[in-house]
Order: C-alpha cells, then structure tokens, then sequence
C-alpha cells in the first residue's frame, strides 16, 4: 500500500527536524527512510521534490550544509549556525523602532519592543519620539462601501485582465473580501449586465455619478454567491522557470506543464491569476522566472526590469 504523501510544509518541517537532531549529515536515502516524506515510487521524482524542499529551506535562512559521506553528498544542519540568539540594539535602533511603532503599532507591538530592548542601552536624556504624521493613499475601497450602503452609481476607470483599459459607470450592488483582494459587484451600464470588477484594477479615483435609469437591485441578490460564479477575471500566465523556483510558483497557484530538467527551465502556467498582485514578484523573481505571454505582460515586465537597470547604472542601459 503507498503510503500518502505529505503536506509541503509538513515535508519541511520534519526535514529540518531530521537535518538538525543528527549530529552525522543524513543522505537522501536515509532521509527518505526516516522522515517517510518522499514515497513516490520513482526514485528521481523523489529525489526532485527533495531538492525543491532543500532549496525552500535555504531561502528561508536555514544553512543546510552538503558534505560527502561514504562517496555519496549527505546533509546535516548546525543548530548553532541557524538558533536566534540574543538581539543587541544600540540607541539609535532602539530610537527607529519606536518611531515604527508609533505610527503601526499597537499594545503588542509596544511590548514587543519592551522586550527587545530590555538589554539595549537607555536612550538620551530629554529624547522623545517627535509628532508624526501618516498620509493613507485612498484606495477606492471607502467610497466603493459607501456606495454600495446607499446603493449609489459609480465610475472610475478600469484596467481589464488583458491590459486594456477604459472606463466603467457601474451601479454598486455589493462588495466583497476574499484571498485579501476586494470585488465591486453590480450593473455595468457601459456592458448592459451584471459585471465584477477587482478593486486592485481600478485605475483612477472612484466617483459617484447620476444616471438616468439606475439598475435596481435583484431580491435575490448574493453577493458571495455571485463572487463564486465568476470565471475568467484573471488571465493565464505562461512562464518558464527555473527548477529551483517551482515552489515558488506553486504556493501562488501554478503548475509545471513541461520538465526540461537538461537545461534547469520548465514551462508552467499560473491558470487565472491576476497579473497586477503578481507582477511585484515577477519582477523580483526575474532571474527565475520569466514570463513569455500575454503579451502585454511580458512586454510590462520587460519595461519594468530595464527602467530598473536603467535606475540602478545612473542612466547607463
């Protein structure tokens, strides 16, 4: 009987549980044995989802160290290279949090903080956090809840899956949060139907407008309902990526499509994602990840990394 397969983060865990409690590095095959984390009957998948395991680990700051055992690599992990230790924080440090804290903190924050610096020096003499003042950008999310309550008509302008961009005239019917994004349900008068629009896509101030034949609201609307309903509001991204990176891609919902482990890449897909969250890791991840459609995108992300290089050499391409 095959024994199931475990969660990601389940895998990690009892990996670095397993790295650390030996004093010995531990092979693949040992690990394999012992942890019974990589059950797949073929050997080289197994030892894939080990190394992506291994990688993952190593991105989240545990030095996990190869040293050949009996002509074979094995693995092992110095619990003093990677244990937190005691923080020490000079006054200035001590100063930059407290600012922090006083414009986002709350009770706990300030306890933390109590705690951090119990070992720190005191600060200066007559030194105090100065009066700060923080300017929130709106948006679109008070005026759209606002809207919604008296069942207002709004416009702003849209920026579609696909890149385009144009206005809408929408009556506000209902909003709602989910996978922490913000979705403005109601009557599309530019489209004569209902339509949902993501509020991370709105790209102008929201308004409020009369129109002459406002659409009222159905008895029977849902609006989690309706959210459920849709399909299509994201766009497929394809991409290549780097074998190292496939948990990357996964935890944000993609799947490899082709494995061409010969040169390091793999084709996948990110299946109705939407392109304005992920672009800020797109770019970040653009050493391993490199999108190849749509189009608009690619050609985005493009623009993006060369103004970014353009930045980084005082104006040199």
């Amino acid at each position: 009987m095959r024994t199931q397969e475990r969660s990601p983060e389940e895998r990690l865990i009892n990996l670095m549980v397993s790295l650390s409690a030996s004093r010995a590095p531990r092979t693949f095959a040992q690990l394999r044995r012992d942890t019974v984390a990589y059950v797949q009957s073929d050997d080289e998948s197994a030892r894939r989802m080990f190394e992506r395991d291994k990688d993952a680990l190593r991105r989240m700051g545990v030095p996990i160290e190869t040293v050949e055992t009996g002509g074979v690599p094995g693995y092992r992990i110095t619990r003093d290279d990677w244990v937190a230790h005691d923080i020490h924080l000079d006054r200035d440090e001590v100063a930059a949090l407290a600012v922090g804290i006083a414009l986002a903190g709350g009770q706990r924050e300030r306890l933390a903080l109590s705690r951090l610096t119990a070992r720190a020096p005191d600060p200066d003499p007559g030194t105090s956090v100065p009066s700060m003042r923080m300017d929130v950008v709106d948006d679109g999310l008070d005026p759209v809840a606002d809207a919604v309550a008296r069942r207002a008509t709004v416009r702003f302008g849209y920026r579609r899956a696909d890149g385009g961009h144009m206005v809408r005239t929408v009556d506000a019917w209902g909003l709602v949060l989910r996978d922490g994004a913000a979705y403005l349900i109601g009557w599309d008068h530019d489209r004569g139907a209902r339509r949902t629009f993501r509020l991370s896509r709105v790209t102008s101030r929201v308004t409020e407008v009369s129109v002459d034949e406002p659409r009222s609201l159905p008895p029977d609307f849902d609006a989690a309902g309706v959210l459920d309903e849709v399909h299509g509001d994201g766009t497929d991204i394809e991409v290549w990526v780097r074998a190292g990176a496939v948990d990357e891609l996964e935890q944000r919902g993609g799947r490899v499509l082709e494995d061409r482990a010969d040169d390091g890449w793999q084709r996948a897909v990110l299946s109705e994602a939407d392109a304005t969250r992920l672009r800020p890791w797109l770019l970040a991840a653009a050493d391993r990840v490199v999108v190849t459609a749509p189009g608009w995108l690619r050609d985005e992300v493009t623009a993006a990394l060369q103004a970014l290089a353009t930045s980084d050499t005082g104006g040199q391409a």
